[in-house]
């Protein structure tokens, strides 16, 4: 697994204890973005992103280099359930 791979890994672990998070969004880096990069699948659940071992950008890009938090209070119900959900 790649370095930055590790530390997300840790990230996630301490975002999974905190019980006002429901999920992260994950974005890959403006160039991939900008060429159309597919290799990194998009995550939005902490458990699925604990599940996935994150595959590098076909350009050696931190693909997985933005994640951000989701909070509970910010989300309709209906964001909620979907942000719950699993792959």
């Amino acid at each position: 697994m790649a370095e930055i791979a590790e530390n997300q890994r840790w990230m996630l672990v301490g975002l999974s204890d905190c019980e006002e998070i429901a999920g992260i969004i994950t974005a890959r880096s403006p160039a991939c973005e900008s060429d159309g990069c597919k290799h990194v699948p998009r995550i939005t659940s902490l458990k699925a992103a604990l599940a996935v071992s994150p595959l590098p950008c076909r350009a050696g890009r931190r693909c997985y280099g933005y994640m951000q938090p989701v909070f509970k209070d910010e989300l309709t119900p209906e964001q909620f359930a979907l942000l719950s959900k699993d792959f």
